[in-house]
């Protein structure tokens, strides 16, 4: 949701000027400073998702998450913030804001899912904003036709999945299914064009196929293979590593395990060292997980 979250702090602290005596509806601080008309963000906030000004469904869905912002920060919080972040503070104080964040995740179910990419200028939103961050988030070398066929490849399967802004971060979690389909099927932004051939084709996507035995399917994705791997009814996409002797996740997947039950603290067996590719060292909690399923049964 940080997307979301930059996109109210931005508006939020747009309207924090020149409000004088104006009636309406406002945002207030928590100790009750008024500091943007409510009206005004919602309706920049539907800009911001490129949704034409009729569209009730994110309208809806921005009054929900603006009206998250009131009286929820003293004057004296932002001013911190934005003491520190030099006029990021406001997006900063939201991004640390953990049940801000969940609590702009159930706005998003408030009236039903919102089919953003059936928005013809969102798409149009979605694909520039899709080749900007590749842009800004690597310092490979970008090839522009093969990132614009890339985002635009995503946009047509987040499309055809019908998948609502409520699974848009899986496009940023390596493990999830959507964020794999994305990279089989749209191939590498990063390839020269000439290279592109050897690596992917759009053929490759139809060739995930087998016989009714127990075998395990194996996907290549820029170089790295992949299987599926399912943790109780958790199911998620891992890199096959000849090398590792354990199953690396996430704390956040690590929560959710523990969540739904899969995981707990009697699993725990100490901490370990592991070396990464990039010759990082860290260290993990290990537990011993049951229930691992890999191959037909998941």
């Amino acid at each position: 949701m940080n997307i979301k979250i930059k996109l109210l702090a931005l508006l939020f602290a747009a309207c924090m000027s020149g409000l004088a005596q104006e009636s309406g509806r406002f945002i207030y601080t928590k100790d009750g400073k008024p500091l943007a008309q409510k009206r005004a963000l919602v309706i920049q906030c539907s800009k911001g998702y490129a949704a034409p000004p009729d569209n009730k469904i994110v309208a809806k869905l921005c009054e929900c998450q603006v009206n998250l912002l009131d009286r929820r920060y003293t004057l004296k919080e932002i001013k911190h913030y934005e003491k520190i972040y030099k006029g990021n503070g406001l997006w900063q104080l939201m991004a640390d804001d953990t049940l801000l964040q969940r609590l702009m995740k159930e706005c998003i179910n408030v009236d039903g899912n919102v089919l953003m990419l059936s928005i013809p200028e969102y798409r149009k939103s979605f694909v520039t904003k899709c080749m900007d961050n590749l842009k800004s988030s690597s310092d490979k070398p970008l090839n522009d036709t093969l990132t614009a066929i890339f985002c635009n490849c995503a946009a047509d399967i987040l499309e055809q999945r019908k998948i609502t802004l409520e699974k848009f971060d899986d496009l940023s979690n390596p493990s999830s299914l959507l964020y794999n389909e994305v990279a089989y099927r749209c191939g590498s932004p990063y390839l020269e064009a000439s290279d592109f051939a050897k690596d992917w084709k759009a053929s490759n996507a139809k060739d995930i196929v087998g016989p009714a035995v127990d075998s395990v399917q194996i996907i290549s994705i820029n170089g790295m293979h992949k299987i599926k791997i399912r943790i109780g009814n958790e199911l998620r996409i891992w890199m096959i590593d000849s090398g590792a002797s354990d199953l690396l996740i996430s704390e956040d997947y690590a929560k959710t395990l523990k969540e739904k039950g899969f995981l707990s603290e009697r699993d725990f067996i100490g901490e370990g060292q592991y070396l990464l590719a990039d010759n990082r060292s860290i260290s993990c909690k290990r537990y011993k997980i049951d229930n691992v399923q890999i191959g037909t049964s998941s």
